[in-house]
């Protein structure tokens, strides 16, 4: 199974695994909340500065709730798909963590007050979209490196 944990359920790989260096993960993680900041000030057309802000809070949450949910899905994944593929396990492992995360940065972007329950949905749905295609493209190629 992948020894990576997704923090934000999504926003970037903290390494359970040694291999992946922890300014690594760092960079994701800022990478990932600058992406969502674009989205977020796309949907909003408010100041880019509260986007970011809104972006950062969001993913803190969901990364402190990710610690506890990876551990939950990997734990089910290895039950449900224990003989499956690497890839599959990984296609399954983000959708599903994708899913989590837009569950989750949608209720803390709501409880920030944002004004259009519709338009909060879609910018969250497409800020982890474009941040889990980042993820996938690192995990993708770490699971190469690593020959995993």
């Amino acid at each position: 199974m992948v020894t990576v944990v997704l923090a934000d359920v999504a926003l970037g790989p903290i390494a359970s695994n040694p291999a992946i260096p922890l300014l690594v993960s760092l960079g994701l993680l800022v990478a990932i909340v600058v992406v969502e900041g674009v989205i977020l000030w796309a949907f909003r057309r408010k100041s880019w500065g509260r986007s970011l802000l809104h972006a950062l809070i969001m993913n803190l949450v969901s990364t402190v709730l990710g610690f506890v949910l990876a551990a939950f899905y990997f734990f089910l994944l290895n039950q449900i798909l224990e003989s499956a593929p690497p890839a599959l396990q990984l296609s399954v492992f983000l959708l599903a963590t994708w899913a989590t995360s837009v569950l989750l940065e949608g209720l803390v972007l709501l409880g920030l007050k944002w004004e259009n329950r519709a338009k909060t949905w879609q910018a969250v749905a497409v800020a982890n979209l474009l941040s889990y295609v980042l993820l996938g493209l690192f995990m993708v190629g770490s699971l190469g490196a690593l020959n995993l």
